[in-house]
């Protein structure tokens, strides 16, 4: 009976480490990304925060990670997205999850319902009725973004997109007629024009390309437990109503 007892703690003894190591020490990257994740230059901590922010925190908490907001990098969009895509346990937010990003990275959804759209100066009067017509238009994007992406898709030549490395650029370039459109979700631009002084009354959208998912990404070799756990997490967070909380407590930024 004793030597059964100890083979069963042994057996217990020697799972333990084995569970511990299913959620290791992630990568976590992310981009200034107003509500979702960003530093308020008012904050004397300058701190990351956020609605993704805060959520992940949660999760990862939820998961047995003892990793926080302390750990969360933020860089540029470009970096993060080619630095998830070539290293293990990365993770980079928030995503947009589109069909010709699906296979190349591992997922847990949903952050937030994305619109990417046109947005255009209401004063020039831009009309764009199918994605033949963008061609006509310079459009100001960030390099590798969401709407980058689905731009080019439509077949804009690159000669045609001004890129920049922030969105707040990109908006400065359409309120001053440097270019035609701004690829983003209008549901931002109040925000962004709080920050950088602008009426977000004098932009429209001019044209809808696309309706997805803002995620977590994941590099695809990490392994699918520290997937599931950290989906497992955000599935019982959304459940128990935090979202909602969370855009309350960001509702100035939205």
């Amino acid at each position: 009976m004793k030597h059964g007892l100890a083979a069963r703690l042994l057996a217990v003894f020697l799972a333990a480490p084995l569970v511990q190591a299913e959620m290791p020490n992630l990568t976590i990257l992310t981009e200034e990304y107003v509500p979702f994740n960003f530093i308020d230059q008012e904050d004397p901590d300058k701190k990351i925060q956020g609605i993704a922010v805060d959520l992940l925190e949660e999760m990862l908490k939820k998961s047995g990670s003892s990793q926080t907001t302390k750990d969360i990098s933020l860089v540029p969009w470009v970096r993060g997205y080619t630095n998830v895509q070539k290293d293990k346990n990365t993770l980079l937010f928030s995503t947009a999850r589109t069909t010709d990003r699906e296979a190349m990275f591992k997922w847990v959804c949903p952050i937030h319902e994305l619109k990417t759209q046109l947005i255009a100066l209401k004063s020039r009067a831009i009309k764009i009725n199918n994605e033949a017509d963008i061609q006509n238009y310079t459009v100001a994007t960030v390099r590798d973004d969401v709407g980058e992406q689905l731009v080019l898709k439509a077949g804009v030549p690159e000669k045609k997109l001004d890129r920049a490395p922030k969105y707040s650029t990109n908006l400065k370039k359409l309120e001053g007629g440097r270019v035609d459109l701004f690829v983003e979700s209008m549901e931002r631009i109040p925000s962004m024009c709080k920050t950088l002084g602008c009426d977000p009354d004098i932009f429209e959208v001019v044209y809808t390309m696309n309706v997805s998912q803002l995620c977590y990404a994941l590099n695809k070799n990490t392994d699918d437990k520290v997937v599931q756990s950290l989906q497992k997490s955000l599935d019982e967070i959304l459940a128990e109503g935090r979202l909602k909380a969370l855009h309350e407590k960001y509702e100035k930024w939205l």
